[in-house]
């Protein structure tokens, strides 16, 4: 990363600050992809998605691209959902937030994968109980069964679940790439931030082209692996 000037707080408003910080991202050192890479989507699901929203029917739109172009060059796709069992499995700084997590229970219909992943017989499926995707789950273990060793990460939310994974997969040594239009972030500047710190220390926020051009490279060669 090249060195850059402090921000100086006191002189920018608050959407001039996330400008700012949006530009800066672009000065981040890239570690790239490696050689194996899966798809993986965090919690769109009914209870995340916000239909009609624009913002996030724009990430529904970019997901369902993103799933088309992997899903036809057979880059293993891995759709994430959080759900419990029962109320007592939340932990307990959800139960007093977001409704206690009661609409994440298995019997809510709201729990189900959103129908706009067009999820189809050979994705798979993972079950998490905590914001990460790799926390208490079969995740690392299905990835590490196939040698990925790159994430190509999307969902919701971009500052809480997302960043979350992210964070896990880098520290388990995932290259990860989180695809900027295929996330969902309904408080806008935590969006921003964690977009900017992820960037910073974590993973490589990438376009959804660069997201094509990735599976463009790899995928024939992790065919013939």
């Amino acid at each position: 990363m090249t060195s850059m000037a402090p921000i100086d707080l006191g002189t920018l408003s608050a959407m001039e600050l996330l400008d700012e910080l949006t530009a800066r991202r672009k000065h981040f050192a890239r570690h790239g992809a490696g050689n194996t890479i899966a798809l993986v989507v965090i919690d769109l699901q009914r209870f995340f998605v916000r239909d009609g929203d624009p913002v996030c029917d724009a990430a529904m739109l970019a997901n369902a691209q993103l799933l088309a172009r992997a899903r036809a060059a057979s880059v293993p796709v891995f759709l994430v959902r959080n759900v419990f069992n029962d109320p007592s499995e939340i932990n307990p700084c959800w139960r007093v937030r977001g409704g206690g997590g009661l609409g994440l229970l298995r019997s809510d219909p709201r729990s189900h994968l959103h129908p706009g992943l067009g999820q189809v017989e050979g994705d798979i499926v993972v079950e998490k109980p905590h914001a990460s995707g790799f926390t208490s789950s079969a995740l690392h273990d299905h990835l590490a069964a196939r040698g990925i060793d790159t994430v190509l990460l999307t969902g919701t939310s971009t500052s809480g679940c997302v960043r979350a994974t992210a964070v896990e997969g880098a520290a388990r040594h995932y290259r990860m790439l989180v695809v900027e239009p295929c996330t969902y972030e309904q408080r806008p500047v935590s969006g921003t931030v964690a977009l900017y710190e992820m960037a910073e220390r974590y993973a490589d926020v990438i376009s959804l082209e660069e997201a094509f051009d990735v599976i463009a490279a790899l995928a024939p060669r992790q065919a013939a692996i």
